[in-house]
């Protein structure tokens, strides 16, 4: 919960969606304390601020949940963003709710794999959330997330593009 994922216009989003979903939010940063005050005071029953896990946990959390949520803010900082949150809830074959510009709304809108919604924008991604509790097909957009990390962000697949990169540099020299 740090200065660049712009949690508060989750919080923004939950009072528009209602008590029927429920977000649970992990981990540490330096909005925390003011996050968890603001939830506070807007009474928002269905936000639950949890501590970090270890990283061998992640996977279980993910798979636990309907779809991963990942926020950026807006800005020229962030539009190469690839937060690692987003890559691990495409791993665990879940849909994507991403609520940023650039990079990390590209992926999502180009492999199918979940819902996208304008930065900082509370409405928006209220209804990128609706949109996903209302799909179908949701198991389908995690099956193409799932596909997406597996051939685009897994390891062996990253080793061998920059081999590539590597070789064809050597090359050129």
């Amino acid at each position: 919960m740090g200065l660049a994922q712009g949690v508060g216009t989750l919080l923004d989003a939950a009072v528009l969606v209602g008590d029927g979903i429920c977000f649970h939010i992990v981990g540490e940063g330096v909005e925390k304390p003011m996050l968890e005050a603001r939830a506070r005071d807007m009474a928002l029953s269905n936000v639950s601020f949890h501590r970090p896990i270890p990283r061998h946990d992640v996977p279980l959390v993910l798979a636990a949940a309907d779809a991963g949520l990942v926020l950026l803010r807006r800005g020229p900082l962030y539009e190469d963003s690839l937060p690692t949150k987003l890559v691990e809830s495409m791993a665990a074959g879940r849909p994507v709710i991403v609520s940023a510009e650039g990079l990390a709304a590209r992926i999502i809108e180009s492999s199918g794999g979940g819902y996208t919604a304008t930065a900082e924008d509370p409405a928006a991604l209220a209804r990128a959330i609706e949109a996903c509790r209302n799909d179908r097909d949701r198991a389908g957009r995690g099956r193409a997330a799932r596909a997406c990390a597996a051939q685009d962000y897994e390891r062996g697949a990253v080793l061998d593009r920059l081999e590539t990169i590597l070789r064809g540099a050597a090359r050129a020299s």
